[in-house]
């Protein structure tokens, strides 16, 4: 299972069965600190685990890396 388009989808997973691993598609903002709740028109993504500097084309610099976890329950989204 692997996160795509900034979200991970666990609503049909039995947590107390599996260990889960946060691979795939991130939202990526380089050289942006985003706020958690704050929604951005302009979305990029990175796969994660990689290198985030090829994304950048710099080795210097910062980022904003964001996933979307989906929960089973009323009122789970993450």
């Amino acid at each position: 299972m692997r996160a795509t388009a900034g979200v991970l989808d666990l609503r049909e997973v039995d947590l107390s069965k599996v260990s889960i691993t946060l691979d795939g598609e991130w939202e990526f903002f380089g050289m942006e600190f985003i706020e958690p709740g704050v929604e951005k028109k302009e979305v990029s993504f990175i796969d994660v685990p990689s290198i985030w500097n090829e994304k950048l084309n710099s080795k210097y610099g910062y980022a904003s890396y964001r996933l979307k976890l989906l929960l089973q329950g009323p009122g789970s989204i993450l």
